[in-house]
């Protein structure tokens, strides 16, 4: 499966997480709770998101998410917002008049207020609108371009009296950096590759805020990465991703907006500083008309530029699935909106693609079971390194999400004998394979190369040989069964524990799914 990010409007993360959820289905029963209810796709139930998010044990407590049907726009889009909320203390960075404990009390009331209603129009103070106040962490966006005024928010929020509709509010919950990130995901229950990605949208994150105050990743502390929801709004959209069996993921074009932003460091243009460095290297756009504040988030554009394959217009494929994630913001021009359209690449075997208004979309094929997709095979050449290493690097690419790995005995220049070692992963997965590669190897150079390939429809079925239960992958082409395979790691318990030859037990396993598969193609 792959899945286009329609970023025209601008993107966020909670934008992008409420797109995912969107296009599986979310049915809004109380609207006074925002329940998550579900429906299911391709057999996976989407409470898994929220039971994986759950596993992030360290930040257990600090969170709630809150989704809600909303509309956008002029005309009125029918969209998912995700909110996430942190249960840390809010306090205000900007006061109004009367006592400072009233009016923190009065913060406060004001954002438990705003949980329990989703605001379908933006909410505008004095030329100061709050468009994202979640997904920024206590950045206000300025619509008009000269302010009268650019104090530094925290000093507005010791020193400064202002009129009490001008009030927002920050997360004082703990301060994380990036290893802090890397040990929330290490000790979860989420798989490599969401851990592998996750952590690589957040070095991005880092990267471009190290970049801007001039230090390096592992000494910053700054707001975005350590925020609740930016961990939640990243992790989630990766997790759905996987969820959907999604690992090609292509976006649009991104619009550069104009305008100015107060945020901790100031009054800053937007794109914000953090922002601007993270689309370097991505194509960008002009904004919709009349749109001015910020359209991409830090958070939103670092999920993009480590998922994405490439920008523009995407391969030939055929949609299935629509999804469309909200921001808080509501433009009169356009609605703000991030739209996920996810489908099944048109390969090189399709051929005439028929619409029916009373069936699924099908696709008419030369061969029906196939599926294809497109791999990158990244390959280098070792003359100089401990052979006892590869075994280890081969372990840990193939944990870390490279579909296959494997090495071949080559000459090399001055005669010496050599290794070619191949990683085959999806294109998304590059950049990790090549990290571990440099690091784990010897080589000084990778080879790139893009392929499309075959794949034929798989399954598993689990029979019982010597009153024990295996697993068997089998194969299918045109309709028809092509393999049959015992797991192997099944088949070498069971001779270990009943002391038969191994050959013996995978012949037995094979011959019981054989009769298996017969018998449910005669019952059907």
């Amino acid at each position: 499966m792959l899945a286009y990010l329609d970023c025209s409007a601008g993107v966020a993360g909670d934008m992008l997480l409420g797109a995912l959820i969107d296009a599986v289905g979310f049915n809004q029963k109380d609207s006074s709770s925002f329940c998550f209810t579900f429906s299911t796709f391709q057999g996976a139930p989407i409470e898994k998101l929220r039971d994986g998010l759950q596993s992030l044990l360290e930040l257990e407590g600090e969170w709630e998410i809150h989704v809600a049907k909303v509309w956008r726009g002029s005309g009125k889009i029918y969209s998912t917002k995700v909110s996430v909320v942190s249960k840390h203390p809010l306090l205000p960075a900007v006061v109004g008049p009367g006592k400072p404990e009233n009016r923190v009390e009065a913060a406060k009331t004001r954002i438990q207020s705003t949980i329990a209603k989703e605001p379908t129009s933006p909410v505008t103070y004095k030329g100061v609108e709050q468009s994202h106040p979640h997904e920024h962490h206590g950045i206000t966006h300025i619509e008009d371009p000269t302010p009268p005024y650019a104090p530094h928010l925290r000093e507005l929020a010791s020193t400064t009296d202002h009129d009490n509709r001008h009030s927002h509010s920050h997360h004082h919950g703990p301060e994380r950096n990036l290893s802090d990130i890397k040990s929330i995901l290490e000790k979860s229950n989420l798989s490599d590759w969401v851990k592998a990605q996750s952590l690589q949208t957040f070095e991005l994150l880092a990267e471009a805020e190290a970049c801007v105050h001039g230090t390096t990743t592992d000494q910053i502390h700054f707001h975005e990465v350590g925020a609740i929801d930016s961990i939640i709004d990243t992790v989630g959209t990766i997790l759905a991703l996987e969820l959907m069996d999604i690992r090609e993921v292509y976006a649009s074009y991104l619009p550069y907006s104009s305008g100015h932003i107060h945020c901790l460091h100031g009054l800053m243009p937007i794109p914000s500083p953090a922002t601007l460095q993270l689309l370097k290297g991505i194509p960008v756009c002009p904004a919709p008309k009349g749109a001015h504040g910020e359209l991409v988030t830090p958070t939103g554009i670092s999920l993009v530029k480590s998922l994405a394959i490439s920008y523009g217009q995407p391969p030939p494929f055929v949609p299935e699935l629509v999804g469309c994630g909200a921001g808080t913001k509501d433009f009169t021009l356009h609605p703000n909106i991030v739209r996920v359209v996810i489908g099944r690449r048109l390969d090189s075997f399709s051929s005439i693609f028929h619409p029916s208004h009373s069936h699924r979309s099908t696709l008419s094929m030369e061969k029906n079971d196939e599926n294809s997709d497109t791999v990158s095979v990244l390959q280098a050449n070792l003359d100089d390194m401990n052979p006892q290493v590869l075994g280890y690097v081969q372990e840990r690419l193939l944990s870390n999400g490279a579909l296959d790995v494997w090495t071949q005995h080559i000459q090399m220049k001055k005669n010496r004998p050599g290794i070619l070692l191949s990683v085959m992963c999806h294109a998304n997965m590059e950049n990790l394979m090549q990290n571990i590669l440099f690091q784990e190897t010897t080589t000084l150079g990778i080879r790139r190369n893009v392929l499309d390939r075959v794949i034929a429809g798989r399954a598993e079925i689990c029979v019982d040989a010597f009153q024990r239960s295996a697993r068997v992958k089998t194969g299918y082409w045109n309709g028809k069964i092509v393999n049959i395979y015992p797991e192997y790691e099944d088949c070498k318990q069971i001779a270990k524990e009943t002391d038969v030859p191994l050959l013996q037990v995978i012949q037995r396993v094979q011959l019981a799914a054989q009769q298996t598969l017969t018998a449910n193609d005669a019952s059907a």
